[in-house]
């Protein structure tokens, strides 16, 4: 069976380590990124033409119509979707907030999902199987923190995505979950004040933050066969001591 994973943010850190960890079980994969080709580049170096990179700007509702219309004619519906794309963190006052940066939150993250399960369901549907794992933060399991409206916002809408997909296509087979890590050390974070991460690392349980590898077992799990009975879930991921 011709395998075939789509990652979203695929350049990413997490995005990387996790085909890096996991190219093996696929034959072909998607890699959509905005910016940043090269990380996926040396992938393609070393995979060749098993990496298709996909350029596109999630908040540009039309450059996503295009990516899935593309996807669509070349014939290669994903049986896994890894969602990962957003914008980069950043804190900012609700008082310093428009409506324009709600709606561009939420197109990157919530309305880009919304695109692509449009397409891609409905063929997961008629082989009645198929994965969609989502990104989302410990904000929707805890109290969410200060100066973040428009990214929180997103993630709540994410997460009802995931749970209302999950009830409506259960019975097609189909497992629909989300992850959501605490604070992770990646490039996500390199608009955050250095103060923040710290205090945050301070507070955790282990005294660090979380990490990538920390994380990706967890999505690993969600594509695997161990959870083929588990749909409408949310991981929520804290690390122990």
């Amino acid at each position: 069976m011709h395998k075939v994973l789509f990652v979203t943010g695929a350049s990413s850190d997490f995005g990387i380590r996790f085909m890096e960890r996991n190219a093996a079980n696929y034959e072909t994969i998607i890699a959509h990124y905005c910016n940043h080709a090269e990380r996926l580049q040396k992938l393609q170096e070393q995979y060749g033409n098993k990496i298709i990179l996909k350029q596109a700007d999630l908040c540009d509702a039309e450059a996503v119509h295009r990516m899935m219309q593309e996807l669509s004619e070349s014939g290669l519906m994903p049986d896994h979707i890894l969602h990962l794309a957003a914008k980069k963190l950043e804190y900012q006052r609700f008082s310093k907030r428009s409506a324009a940066d709600f709606e561009e939150e939420l197109q990157c993250s919530v309305l880009s999902l919304v695109e692509i399960l449009r397409t891609v369901l409905p063929a997961m549907a008629r082989k009645k199987s198929g994965k969609v794992v989502v990104m989302l933060s410990a904000c929707v399991c805890a109290k969410p923190p200060k100066f973040m409206s428009t990214y929180t916002v997103s993630k709540y809408a994410l997460l009802g995505t995931v749970l209302a997909l999950a009830e409506e296509y259960a019975e097609k087979g189909i497992c629909i979950n989300a992850v959501s890590p605490e604070m992770t050390d990646t490039a996500f974070l390199s608009e955050i004040s250095p103060m923040i991460v710290e205090m945050n690392r301070n507070n955790n349980v282990m005294k660090r933050n979380l990490c990538v590898d920390d994380v990706v077992p967890t999505l690993e799990y969600l594509f695997s066969a161990a959870s083929d009975k588990v749909t409408g879930q949310n991981l929520f991921i804290t690390g122990v001591k």
